[in-house]
This record gives C-alpha cells, structure tokens and sequence, in this order.
C-alpha cells in the first residue's frame, strides 16, 4: 500500500499551526486569570458573536475602552474572514 508523503510526515502544517495557537491562547488565559487572582484587580472585554449578533461584555475602569477594542479587531476578523474566504476565478 502506498502512502502519500504528507501523510507520512505527521500532522499538516494547518492543524500544527492551530493547535499551536490554541496552546498560546490557554497560556494567556491562564496568566491572565493568575494575575487577577493575585493582584486584585484588572480590566477586559469581551465580544462574542451569536449569529450576526454581538454581545459586549466588560469589567474593569477601562471596560468601555477594552470593549470598543475588542468591536475593532472583531469587525477587522470578519473583514480578512470574507475578504479571503471569496472565491477567486479560476
């Protein structure tokens, strides 16, 4: 039986590539709540799309700015989402 290279390889780059990005992201989270944990305080936002509905979430003095920060890079992600994900004639 004859085995593609990439196959033989290990994991695809992409999925390589994912899951290294989901590690660094747990990282942070985990970080993130050990130093609120310690020091007291801190400040963040949050939006989380259901549909093409968002809910913005925040706590924290500077929420609003962190809210309104996290709407930017959101709408920037959809942007690069259908400006990428079109399809290109062939």
């Amino acid at each position: 039986m004859c085995v593609p290279e990439s196959v033989q390889a290990g994991l695809p780059w992409g999925f390589t590539i994912f899951i290294a990005a989901f590690i660094i992201i747990f990282v942070g989270m985990l970080l993130m709540i050990l130093a609120s944990a310690i020091g007291g305080g801190g400040t963040g936002g949050l939006v989380i799309f259901i549909g093409p509905f968002p809910i913005a979430v925040g706590t924290g003095p500077q929420s609003s700015l962190m809210v309104v920060i996290a709407f930017a890079l959101a709408i920037m992600g959809m942007i690069l989402f259908f400006l990428f994900a079109r399809r290109r004639p062939v």
